[in-house]
């Protein structure tokens, strides 16, 4: 699934109702930024979709997730949360994994993963994001 991240920008930004000029002050980022991104012309590094799902007081799997919604149609969108659906299990598999194994590290790390996962689909579909019982055990 290609995530067209500049077109996907554009359609963010118009329905939270700002113009580039009021986007980009509120991110931190320069109109020129904020065009190139939107035009396709660069692509944005992961501490900048950080920047912006921060300055909508989101998580960036989330922001992802609601670009990826806002325009795709309901079958784009089941599209969406059966890809997120799969990161979950393949997470909660390797979580299973890391705790058999014994690495507390690796497992806490996961269950962040599967958190964020979990976070996107509920942003997506409130039925489908509930927490596993697997990513609260500590």
């Amino acid at each position: 699934m290609q995530l067209d991240f500049g077109r996907k920008l554009r359609r963010f930004r118009k329905q939270t109702g700002l113009t580039q000029q009021q986007f980009a002050g509120k991110i931190g980022l320069s109109v020129n930024s904020v065009r190139r991104y939107e035009s396709g012309e660069r692509e944005p590094s992961v501490a900048v979709v950080g920047q912006i799902a921060g300055a909508f007081q989101m998580e960036p799997t989330r922001l992802l997730a609601k670009m990826l919604a806002a325009e795709d149609g309901e079958g784009r969108m089941q599209d969406t949360i059966q890809f997120f659906e799969k990161l979950a299990y393949k997470a909660e598999r390797s979580l299973s994994a890391a705790l058999f194994r014994g690495d507390r590290t690796a497992a806490e790390n996961i269950r962040k993963k599967i958190t964020h996962y979990r976070r996107a689909l509920a942003a997506l579909d409130p039925a489908c994001g509930t927490v596993s019982d697997s990513v609260k055990e500590a």
